[in-house]
């Protein structure tokens, strides 16, 4: 029994060390989430004004022309951008966007895939199962305006080449959408081309699929557009086809940098819900081990006392 109490003694003192680490994580988790959460907050007014103009001249009563707005007759290659996390500890959600991407490509099976990757969890993940046309290697949380931006050029480039000249003729970007501190959803948003009528395809981690469904650009922007009476004659200068064309490459870097975003604080959330549940099984668990000690504890004594009052009813 003595070395029963030893072993739970340790188990204790080993599972109080675990919950302090976690805590601490956790608290960590918050911190970094306050942080991304505002980035990502004070983003969106920026994103959803230059959305709302690009709107409201694509309606204006002008006919615009762009190549990133014209569908292929036949997808022959696409690009899937993978944002995922560099550390692990964040629950499911890097599984979250793994899962997504199968579920993804299996539905195009037809198509060649190049696959992009941004996070040390998705280049690791498909190293072993799929080939990687590109890493980049920079560190998620680093991520900036200006890396989104070379980023989106980049697809927009490999885009306008087309799949008949090694570049591709849709862009897709899997990401976690930042809902709320306690609702995140794995997304694919088709990034080019640029159709009105196009949705990304959500699915709520540890929640139901489809639960949320975020309209690009394009569509958002029509209905802006209408509101703000788009109808109504303008006087623009430069021409509105000047101004679309230098409107739209900052559009795709402004979704490309919310992606990064919201991607990190859906990381820092689920981190910080795991961080939450770990530590709550920890102090569960030390309390269920507190209690067997307690009991062996008394087991022990009992039985000496019991070994006392007998030797001292053989010698009387």
């Amino acid at each position: 029994m003595a070395q029963g109490m030893k072993e739970l003694r340790r188990r204790i003192r080993s599972v109080t060390s675990i919950q302090k680490i976690t805590r601490a994580m956790e608290m960590v988790a918050t911190t970094r989430l306050r942080r991304m959460q505002s980035k990502a907050e004070g983003a969106r007014p920026y994103a959803d004004a230059i959305k709302g103009f690009s709107a409201l001249l694509a309606g204006g009563g002008s006919t615009l022309s762009s190549p990133l707005t014209q569908a292929r007759e036949k997808v022959g290659r696409i690009a899937v951008v993978v944002i995922s996390s560099d550390r692990g500890l964040c629950g499911a959600y890097n599984a979250n966007v793994f899962r997504k991407v199968s579920a993804f490509l299996s539905e195009k099976k037809e198509v060649a895939v190049d696959l992009y990757t941004i996070g040390k969890k998705a280049r690791v993940h498909y190293a072993r199962r799929l080939p990687i046309k590109e890493s980049f290697n920079d560190e998620v949380e680093k991520l900036g305006f200006r890396r989104a931006r070379e980023i989106a050029r980049q697809m927009t480039e490999l885009f306008l080449k087309g799949s008949a000249a090694g570049g591709v003729d849709e862009v897709h970007v899997v990401f976690t959408r930042f809902v709320s501190v306690g609702r995140q959803v794995t997304t694919v948003d088709r990034l080019l081309p640029i159709i009105a009528d196009a949705k990304p395809t959500d699915t709520a981690g540890g929640a139901k699929a489809g639960a949320a469904t975020v309209a690009p650009a394009a569509a958002a922007g029509t209905a802006a557009a209408t509101a703000a009476g788009a109808d109504v004659g303008m006087l623009l200068e430069p021409s509105p086809q000047e101004l679309f064309d230098v409107l739209m490459p900052k559009s795709l870097a402004m979704r490309v940098f919310a992606a990064m975003l919201d991607s990190m604080a859906s990381e820092q959330a689920q981190r910080r819900m795991a961080m939450k549940a770990a530590t709550d099984a920890a102090g569960d668990m030390i309390g269920s081990l507190t209690r067997k000690y307690n009991r062996a504890r008394q087991e022990t004594i009992t039985k000496e006392l019991l070994d006392i009052v007998g030797g001292a009813e053989a010698l009387a």
